[in-house]
């Protein structure tokens, strides 16, 4: 998402992102540090997958970085469930990556527990410059700004292009859409198109293309990688479901 916005959104409305906010849970970690989706999601302390799990952020940070965007963690913290252990790992290893940090707790406390973060964003803009620019200019071809996302924020060797992408490029190049900003369209699960693959792989694979089609409105390409499904996805059993109005007026089944 940071990327579509530095890379798309930023550069067409001229904006220059002052800071980034990064968020990070202890499940998250855990789930990229080996834990299956039961346990991470589980008030079992696992600092071990968490210590593993970092590999993930301090690629997410990185990438922030290239943009020359100082960056802001948020330890969003799930108050009953985090332990202050597995909460103390992540907060030193910020403090060993010389990262602004803060803990969270805004779901649990509302306003009151966005403070610290918000002290921490004031500090970072008071003391650090940002120097914004995407990392790649719109004037190369659309392969070149496919290998340039794929090895720069995801970490691949380089790009698949299958026969309907190389036949998509060829024509949208064709028509003049190959100066327009591209969007790729790829699992959220996973820094590289597989959403199976957890924890920080750095190499050792190409981002699959399947397809690239224009967003003329829009005005950019997106770019479908891996075995992506386009429509907005549900739970089998929604969130919805659980909400309703009880006797008194009263909304229930929100959290």
């Amino acid at each position: 998402g940071a990327e579509k916005f530095l890379d798309i959104v930023s550069r067409v409305a001229n904006y220059k992102p002052a800071a980034v906010i990064l968020i990070a849970t202890i499940r998250a970690l855990k789930l990229h540090g080996g834990a299956k989706k039961k346990e991470a999601l589980s008030a079992t302390p696992m600092p071990d997958a968490v210590r593993k799990g970092l590999g993930n952020l301090h690629i997410h940070i990185e990438n922030m970085r290239k943009y020359d965007v100082p960056v802001v963690v948020a330890i969003n913290e799930f108050v009953g469930m985090d332990t202050e252990e597995e909460l103390q790992i992540v907060a030193d290893d910020m403090e060993a990556m010389g990262v602004d940090y803060a803990r969270c707790q805004v779901v649990a406390h509302g306003a009151e527990g966005g403070k610290e973060l918000a002290k921490a964003l004031v500090s970072c803009l008071e003391t650090k410059e940002s120097n914004y620019h995407p990392i790649y200019p719109l004037d190369i071809p659309i392969e070149d700004k496919l290998k340039a996302i794929a090895t720069e924020i995801y970490r691949a060797d380089g790009i698949e292009l299958e026969k309907k992408a190389k036949k998509d490029i060829k024509t949208l190049t064709k028509h003049g859409f190959d100066k327009l900003p591209i969007c790729v369209a790829k699992t959220q699960n996973s820094i590289t198109d597989n959403p199976t693959w957890r924890g920080a792989p750095v190499g050792g694979w190409n981002l699959t293309v399947r397809e690239v089609y224009v967003n003329a409105g829009a005005g950019f390409l997106v770019a479908i990688c891996g075995d992506m499904m386009l429509m907005p996805g549900l739970p089998r059993i929604p969130a919805a479901e659980a909400v309703n109005i009880d006797d008194t007026g009263k909304t229930i089944g929100l959290f």
